[in-house]
């Protein structure tokens, strides 16, 4: 059944076709429930489904591409097809900021390349990926009997850069991997970006959330006699760390998707089941005076709710689609059995600092070491050094931290801070009894964007001349966080619309103060399996009282970015703050 573009239409099997399709990307879902949420996606309507493929997930080494387990594209797009769905597929290299670095893989960061061009150093592992990739979905395209009718080439590149000879090599390169159908790219709805990131003999796509009528002709205007394709309509939004979780009314998405249909676009629900970043697998938006991490949940507020639910938005939407279609949906599954909402219980606490025995052998360099120079790609890094502070006194200044630190002085708990503190000045008193004061930072990656940021994590200066002298530092690196378990603990994710985080205990002094969390949901090193569950996601509560007059700074909220392409803004749709779904 393959799809073709013929005078200003989408031609299925040469019959006129109109794609109406949703979004749901496997690595945003436990495996178990693949079929699951296929089957619940298929219960809108739609007649096609659409994933990213994000190269990270799979290619965590260099060199070692895994296509199994939990990141078998093949039996994902074999599922679909078995319930008569047709199969967009997007392989990047870059897929979107809400996933870490966009997709690409961390160990980038360590050869300094330039992302997403011509550099020849970038397009060597790019093109590695890409005939992996090729290689998974050539052979279930429907030239070859199976689901898979389009592809895509990059992602919002209009967005990123102007590289048209980049964007032809990944054209290049897919179609030398065996892909023979329909060839897309999608960016935002203005001549910019389409005429950034688009190629003359590719279908170009729009994405956006509103003003239907006006992104449509902005498409229509750049590229006449194509058919209109919405490649992802923004039927929600994600959330970042200190925001309230958005929503969006119903029958308002509805009535806009309902528009889309009747002007005769064809149209991918971004998203129809938005699932979960695993793990630390979000990404982050960043720009020149706001870093904004994206949390564990994509709900998205998608009409099949992130645990599987079918509320307002589902009917909504099956009602419009079905309207159109003139087709009956078929039933949706019937609901999953699933916990009672709980609080879980601590079963014990353990001090990060009486353990870092069971981390990797500790490194010494000059200065720190980024997470990357370290091996790794997700984790916590431990930084340890001295430092001696002059009579008059110093202050340890955070400069250029790129992500999130706890910073303990002399064993004494001085606060955290993250990337939006600018750079924290931290008063240093001398010893009395003239020795070097102890520094302890432990950093957490927060998320990687693309965007332009800081190599290194953090250094150590003084506040006033001459520089405090360092000794060597020791930085025991948290190893890749082993993410093997695709089972949520839903008790532990954050879903009250505030910062989502999980970090280890830290011990201040002799007593555990009241903000440390349990070893329960997190591991750090991959000998702590035995003991100590996977990291599923982070979570995080507002401050106590007793927290917020404990006299501890503990980091300035993140301010919140507004858009997924900062260049997007007009298009984003309208949202309340109230949170109207509960994960339990």
């Amino acid at each position: 059944m393959t799809i073709t573009v013929e005078g200003g239409r989408f031609l299925r099997n040469g019959a006129p076709h109109q794609i109406i399709s949703g979004a749901l990307h496997y690595f945003r879902i436990p495996t178990p429930l693949w079929r699951d949420r296929l089957a619940r996606v298929a219960a809108l309507g739609v007649n096609t489904i659409e994933t990213y493929v994000a190269w990270n997930f799979h290619e965590r080494t260099r060199g070692e591409i895994d296509f199994t387990g939990p990141r078998d594209l093949a039996r994902f797009i074999s599922l679909a097809g078995d319930l008569g769905l047709d199969v967009l597929v997007r392989p990047g290299p870059y897929i979107c900021p809400e996933w870490d670095f966009g997709g690409l893989p961390a160990w980038l960061m360590r050869d300094r390349v330039s992302l997403r061009s011509s550099d020849p150093a970038f397009l060597a592992p790019a093109d590695a990926w890409l005939d992996a990739v090729t290689a998974v979905i050539a052979p279930l395209q429907a030239s070859h009997g199976g689901p898979v009718v389009g592809v895509q080439v990059e992602n919002e590149y209009g967005s990123y850069g102007s590289d048209a000879s980049y964007l032809a090599h990944v054209r290049d390169r897919l179609v030398a991997g065996g892909i023979d159908c329909w060839l897309f790219t999608s960016d935002g709805p203005g001549p910019d970006w389409l005429s950034n990131g688009t190629l003359p003999d590719v279908t170009a796509t729009a994405n956006f959330g509103s003003r239907p009528q006006a992104s449509l002709a902005e498409l229509t205007a750049f590229r006449p006699g194509q058919p209109a394709m919405v490649m992802e309509w923004w039927n929600g939004w994600f959330d970042h760390w200190g925001e309230p979780h958005h929503v969006r009314d119903a029958h308002e998405a509805a009535s806009v998707l309902a528009e889309l249909l009747g002007r005769g676009a064809s149209v991918n629900l971004y998203m129809a089941h938005g699932g979960t970043n695993m793990g630390l697998w979000n990404g982050a938006n960043h720009t020149e005076d706001a870093f904004a991490p994206t949390i564990t949940s994509y709900d998205y507020d998608a009409a099949v709710g992130e645990a599987g639910e079918l509320g307002a938005t589902f009917v909504a939407f099956r009602d419009v689609i079905a309207a159109h279609t003139g087709v009956e949906p078929p039933a949706p599954p019937a609901p999953l059995p699933r916990q009672s909402p709980s609080a879980p219980t601590a079963i014990g606490w353990a001090s990060l600092l009486d353990h870092t025995h069971l981390f990797d052998k500790p490194q010494q360099a000059a200065a720190p070491l980024s997470l990357e120079d370290l091996g790794a790609d997700h984790g916590l890094v431990l930084y340890r050094g001295t430092t001696l502070v002059p009579p008059d006194g110093r202050h340890l200044l955070l400069d250029g931290l790129a992500d999130r630190a706890h910073v303990i002085v002399d064993g004494v708990d001085r606060g955290t801070f993250d990337r939006n503190d600018g750079t924290p000045r931290i008063p240093m008193t001398p010893r009395t009894d003239g020795r070097p004061t102890a520094l302890t930072i432990l950093v957490e990656n927060q998320g990687r964007s693309t965007a332009p940021a800081s190599a290194l994590p953090w250094h150590v200066s003084s506040s006033l001349p001459p520089r405090t002298p360092t000794d060597s530092w020791r930085c025991p690196a948290g190893a890749r966080v082993s993410c093997g378990s695709t089972t949520p603990c839903w008790a532990a994710t954050g879903r009250s619309g505030h910062k989502s985080r999980c970090t280890p205990p830290l011990l201040s002094g002799a007593r555990a103060p009241t903000r440390l969390w349990s070893w329960s949901c997190c591991r750090q090193a991959r000998r702590w399996r035995s003991a100590i569950r996977p990291i599923l996601g982070r979570c995080w509560r507002p401050p106590s009282p007793a927290d917020q007059h404990s006299g501890v700074r503990h980091g300035a909220q993140t301010r919140p970015l507004r858009n997924r392409a900062q260049a997007m803004t007009a298009n984003r749709p309208s949202r309340t703050a109230s949170l109207t779904r509960v994960t339990p």
